[in-house]
């Protein structure tokens, strides 16, 4: 799509000053953390029997996710506790080249994009959380 003048006065219209404050709030997980996402090596397995019930929450996100990844659904959903890292993995899986690579399997031939938010539950209300999730979605498909 080319971008014209008109719809550059549109997109820019939608920006808010903090659109991306809480994506860049997000540290880099140390080396290694989230790469049981891809390989199914977790950093608790040798010892199964005291993490077994992290192991099998592990196993089971692991295999929504590349479910999610070669499917119709538009959407992934992560929900958790604050601070259990539902942030840092997300970021990590939207910025790994593993999962453009799926989901360019999964497109054929259509354009693959990636659009991302991160909300932080203490800052805005539901409906103004609905109302940005639209416009940077909206304003991030538009640029890509």
């Amino acid at each position: 799509m080319r971008v014209t003048d008109y719809h550059r006065d549109i997109l820019e219209s939608l920006r808010y000053p903090d659109m991306l404050t809480r994506q860049q709030e997000i540290s880099p997980p140390a080396t290694g953390t989230y790469e049981w996402v891809f390989t199914g090596e977790s950093p608790y397995q040798n010892d199964t029997e005291k993490y077994k019930d992290i192991l099998s929450a592990d196993v089971e996100r692991r295999q929504k996710l590349s479910r999610w990844l070669s499917s119709d659904e538009p959407l992934f959903w992560v929900n958790g506790k604050p601070g259990s890292g539902k942030s840092s993995l997300l970021s990590f899986v939207t910025h790994d080249q593993r999962t453009l690579q799926a989901l360019e399997s999964w497109a054929g031939q259509r354009p693959v994009h990636i659009i991302k938010f991160f909300f932080l539950a203490t800052r805005l209300s539901a409906p103004k959380k609905c109302a940005r999730l639209a416009k940077i979605s909206f304003v991030s498909s538009t640029h890509d």
